[in-house]
């Protein structure tokens, strides 16, 4: 069975594709949508998110996504579902950012469920991707040069399966300005192997919560927490029963944001954070845990 194809069109966009604007990347929780969300069919778009269609260089803001936002979220309200429909159609989700720090890892979770391609010369199970590129403007040539690359490649999942991908770095100096992510839910159209689809009508995959971390925090692994929580998603006040001691709280690109000691069955107050995806560490001199919350 043949399963490698090289990536040559996603190549050819982070060459080409300039950075738009100096936002750092948001809404890897999808909980946020630019248009009223509904179930309609090409109705909605995740905020900060747009759409490459396959061939093109460019993501279009008039682009919107196929499927509807995923209510069945692994945590919070809404997940993004992307997806190929037979031979013709493609959702491919990008966001990019300025970053001038070397990212180490991309985490999150999904659902997959997968088709089966007929290649140039054997049938192939599709396989999903969730790709990181740190890239570096080059004024001499004008292009983009990938400094770093985290790829996950992604079977088939009933449930909300989590992945973990490192990233690699080709100089142990360089730092990028910028960082791409690509979800991408096939085979089809993503390089120079030629596929079609053989069974069914498309692949299917659902991403929620997706996190990044820096080399200095990437030993920031989340934990069954040693203490009960509520509510999460919070909106103004984050209860942990029974916990004294320090609370350290960091975003989703590893950044430390807030440190505050609490007492006995004194609340956290979370109404200042953006909404988004937050890691806490919870210390009372007796465990270290490290747990997800999510703030409306």
């Amino acid at each position: 069975m043949k399963t490698t194809h090289k990536n040559t069109w996603l190549a050819l966009v982070l060459m080409v594709l300039p950075l738009v604007g100096k936002a750092q990347v948001s809404n890897l929780d999808f909980e946020i949508w630019d248009h009223p969300v509904t179930e309609a069919q090409f109705s909605n778009l995740p905020t900060g998110w747009l759409m490459l269609a396959p061939g093109n260089t460019e993501p279009s803001s008039l682009d919107i996504f196929y499927a509807p936002p995923t209510t069945n979220a692994q945590n919070g309200d809404y997940a993004l579902t992307v997806c190929n429909w037979y031979n013709y159609m493609k959702d491919v989700a990008i966001q990019i950012g300025a970053y001038n720090t070397r990212l180490s890892v991309v985490r999150g979770f999904y659902k997959y469920t997968e088709n089966s391609l007929l290649g140039n010369t054997d049938n192939v199970i599709d396989t999903a991707q969730v790709a990181v590129y740190m890239t570096r403007w080059n004024s001499a040539t004008s292009k983009r040069d990938t400094v770093g690359t985290g790829i996950a490649n992604l079977s088939a999942a009933t449930n909300y399966t989590p992945f973990t991908s490192t990233i690699t770095y080709v100089n142990a100096t360089v730092l990028p300005d910028s960082v791409r992510i690509l979800i991408d839910p096939s085979m089809l159209r993503r390089g120079t192997e030629s596929f079609i689809v053989q069974n069914g009508f498309g692949s299917f995959l659902t991403i929620d919560n997706l996190s990044l971390a820096d080399e200095q925090t990437a030993g920031l692994e989340e934990q069954e927490p040693a203490f009960r929580l509520y509510p999460n998603p919070v909106a103004d006040l984050l209860y942990i029963d029974g916990f004294s001691g320090m609370v350290e709280v960091f975003d989703v690109n590893g950044r430390q944001v807030q440190t505050t000691s609490l007492q006995t069955n004194e609340a956290f107050v979370a109404e200042h954070l953006q909404t988004g995806i937050y890691m806490l560490q919870l210390s009372d001199g007796k465990h270290v845990t490290r747990t997800r919350i999510v703030k409306k």
